[in-house]
């Protein structure tokens, strides 16, 4: 049987600032090999203007189904080694073109 393919967005930001801007950057590095890792397809990566008060990026991708646990565990981790309440994680079954 053929990988499901699933379309998740992933979104992080570090608006209340507990992050310096090195830190900042290695999240985003993070999440991004952890993208990589469970061989996600980038669609899209979208980042805040540089001179706005909140720091926040959003990355579109799509994986095979059997992936998706995987990557919450590895978003999990990550989220947590950089003291960060949470991520956005939206995992999108069924996309319709019209």
């Amino acid at each position: 049987m053929p990988d499901v393919v699933v379309t998740a967005y992933i979104t992080i930001g570090n608006s209340d600032d507990k992050l310096s801007q090195a830190e900042w950057a290695r999240f985003i590095s993070d999440v991004q090999r952890a993208i990589a890792t469970w061989g996600g397809r980038v669609y899209f990566e979208g980042f805040a203007r540089p001179d706005v008060p909140f720091q926040n990026a959003c990355f579109c991708a799509a994986f095979d189904h059997d992936h998706i646990g995987a990557l919450r565990m590895n978003l999990r981790k990550v989220r947590e080694l950089y003291r960060q309440d949470s991520i956005a994680f939206a995992v999108i079954d069924h996309i319709e073109m019209i």
